[in-house]
């Protein structure tokens, strides 16, 4: 509650068009949309509360929560990237390695406009997208670390191997974080400032729940969230150059 709303908030009855809603509520409201994924109109009926009421709360709880981004989310700071290089080190020798990226697909409804297009991906679906090492979608560049594409001399296939674990961490993250908060999982319905809003609420939701050991509680019935398969073709930065790049990494590193 403290980081949702101010002490003198938390001391009085809020209300939205007239009808009185206790604070308290409106956070539970924002929770169990985010855990379920349940249709706004549904928890409306659960609640009692009309559809737009409950749009409303989630937009402004979101939006609370998501102005603690920098205090839950955050990079690491320069003297602490060799130890972060370290931890990425001991998972499966891979040098040097400070991010591990990945994109994994939120379906949104289209924004609408002329730029509604830019949110489509390859699977038809609307979307807001999120040393690195990163799959064969990304380029490899200086800084960022692909799959080898076509991986024949051993060093190219530890190499590989060792991406794979290395980067399976981030995977791992997002396959937790939907499983966690399935309204990631279905279409959000809202305007895309508030979709925003709400992916990184979960975000901080869910790094809040690993500092405090808070595990997940899933039904024996209910199916875990399954990694997406992406059809990726693996990319080129317009030449050479990051082919060029992986093969020096992987001599100086793999051989």
């Amino acid at each position: 509650m403290p980081m949702v709303f101010t002490e003198q908030e938390r001391k009085i009855h809020t209300d939205l068009r007239g009808l009185p809603v206790n604070n308290m509520w409106k956070v539970l409201i924002a929770l169990r949309f985010y855990a379920t994924g349940c249709y706004q109109l549904v928890n409306g009926d659960i609640f009692e509360l009309s559809q737009p009421t409950i749009s409303r709360i989630i937009k402004d709880v979101s939006l609370r929560i998501a102005k603690n981004l920098r205090t839950w989310v955050k990079f690491p700071l320069p003297n602490q990237v060799e130890i972060v290089q370290q931890k990425f080190y001991q998972i499966s020798k891979f040098p040097g390695v400070t991010m591990a990226m990945d994109c994994t697909h939120i379906p949104i409804s289209s924004p609408g406009g002329e730029q509604a297009e830019y949110f489509r991906n390859r699977k038809g679906w609307m979307l807001v997208k999120g040393i690195c090492i990163a799959d064969g979608g990304y380029a490899q560049t200086q800084f960022v670390y692909t799959p080898h594409p076509n991986p024949i001399t051993n060093a190219q296939k530890k190499y590989n191997y060792s991406h794979i674990r290395t980067r399976n961490v981030v995977e791992r993250v997002n396959g937790v974080l939907k499983s966690r908060f399935r309204c990631l999982c279905r279409k959000l319905g809202t305007a895309t400032k508030t979709s925003s809003n709400i992916i990184i609420a979960c975000v901080i939701l869910h790094n809040i729940c690993i500092k405090y050991k808070i595990n997940m509680h899933l039904d024996q019935e209910e199916p875990q969230f399954q990694h997406e398969i992406v059809d990726a073709e693996v990319m080129n930065d317009n030449g050479n150059n990051g082919f060029n790049i992986g093969n020096s990494f992987i001599t100086r590193h793999f051989m």
